[in-house]
């Protein structure tokens, strides 16, 4: 499995990287620094025939936010007819907006960093096979 973790914060990163490897198995973790970073890796999986099969996309970052990176990818998925990729935003406010845009611009998960993100790792790998 291909997973794209997009976070500002190399603390956050490191961890969640971790989390994802325990969870997945076998699986390659890029990583972006950035929402514009991010969105760049996604397109250029697409131009090379090798998509991602689920995004960790973090909310708040300086520049491009994760709300406005998921809108890119959605809004390319769409006029190039591509099959839609798992995108989960990741937080640690609280912020009732984030979770609203989230779901406007199609985010097919929400979480907040501070709970057991191991348990909802295993969960959204388990459901995607």
């Amino acid at each position: 499995m291909k997973v794209l973790l997009v976070d500002d914060s190399p603390a956050a990163l490191k961890i969640h990287k971790v989390l994802i490897l325990d969870a997945c198995g076998e699986c390659c973790v890029d990583e972006a620094t950035s929402g514009e970073e991010g969105f760049k890796r996604f397109s250029k999986s697409w131009e090379e025939d090798d998509p991602y099969d689920v995004i960790f996309l973090d909310i708040n970052m300086p520049g491009s936010s994760g709300t406005v990176a998921l809108k890119m990818m959605r809004d390319l998925e769409k006029i190039n007819h591509l099959k839609k990729t798992f995108i989960c935003m990741l937080t640690g406010s609280d912020d009732e907006t984030d979770e609203m845009l989230s779901k406007l611009n199609k985010a097919d998960l929400y979480l907040q960093k501070a709970k057991n993100l191991k348990e909802e790792f295993a969960a959204i790998f388990e459901r995607l096979g």
